[in-house]
């Protein structure tokens, strides 16, 4: 509540207007009981837009990716069962961005497929090579592979 020119008036800002309601006169000059006053908050001169953009923004930036998806299937052998290897590379594939999956192999080696884009795949490499701290990767075999569209998130698979 603000007082203007001794009377008492009950202020609401709506979409950067001031709507106040006088209260104490027993007629108003507009038809409804509010009057509009400008706000004393600056508005930007586009912000009228806000609301568009947000409703436009998803599909303009899938309009600007000109990705091509990649798919590689690695193998990796060593001490790599039971030493969190798996969550390892599904924490690496989350932040990447990367689908796909990984599964435990019978014969004690880590198959991973992954789908992604070149240089996502290529820093999955770079971190899957290493392994977690209580791994240790002897080999690391890489292929190429068809993209399944099966995949729309990294999985882990409890194959034996």
């Amino acid at each position: 509540m603000r007082r203007v020119n001794g009377k008492r008036k009950i202020l609401f800002y709506v979409y950067g207007f001031e709507l106040s309601k006088i209260d104490d006169l027993p007629f108003s000059l507009l038809p409804l009981p509010f009057r509009i006053y400008p706000s004393p908050f600056r508005l930007h001169p586009f912000s009228f837009l806000y609301p568009l953009a947000l409703i436009l923004y998803p599909f303009m930036r899938a309009m600007t990716r000109t990705s091509t998806k990649v798919a590689k299937k690695f193998v990796i052998r060593g001490r790599v069962q039971g030493v969190g290897y798996r969550y390892f590379a599904d924490r690496v594939a989350s932040e990447l961005g990367i689908w796909g999956y990984v599964k435990n192999l019978w014969d004690g080696n880590v198959e991973v497929y992954a789908i992604g884009e070149a240089v996502a795949l290529e820093e999955m490499k770079r971190q899957l090579a290493e392994g977690p701290r209580s791994a240790r990767v002897t080999a690391f075999d890489e292929s190429d592979v068809v993209v399944d569209k099966r995949y729309n998130r990294f999985n882990i698979e409890g194959g034996w």
